[in-house]
């Protein structure tokens, strides 16, 4: 299940993942994101993702579909400054280190949920 998390901090998309990844929860997330950050400009993304199970091979696929049927949209991904990753979950703390070493940027870095403190002046440095 998918809800939104809202922050004082208007550039801040927030979401809370419980449970399993699902096809609705696409359908409900990529238009959202898209419309805050052409709204917005440049954001940062607020991933709670502690209660996170797994993904369903349908939402993966819609993902692709979504992305695919916007390919013009995909430049406003590049409009996300920085993503924060609330987990403690091994397997996605380590896929972060992966993509961090791809991007030598360190957008992307996983904290628990007693950084709130810390995640805001992540997306604050520069």
């Amino acid at each position: 299940m998918l809800e939104r998390v809202h922050f004082e901090n208007e550039k801040i998309f927030g979401f809370k993942l419980t449970g399993d990844y699902v096809k609705e929860d696409l359908d409900k997330l990529a238009p959202e994101l898209l419309s805050f950050i052409k709204e917005k400009g440049e954001v940062y993304l607020y991933q709670d993702l502690n209660d996170f199970e797994s993904l369903t091979f349908s939402a993966v696929f819609s993902e692709f579909i979504f992305f695919f049927n916007n390919l013009k949209d995909l430049k406003e991904l590049t409009k996300i400054k920085k993503v924060a990753v609330i987990s403690e979950k091994p397997w996605i703390v380590n896929a972060i280190k992966v993509e961090n070493t791809l991007d030598k940027k360190n957008r992307v870095r996983t904290f628990t949920k007693d950084q709130e403190e810390d995640i805001m002046k992540f997306f604050l440095e520069e």
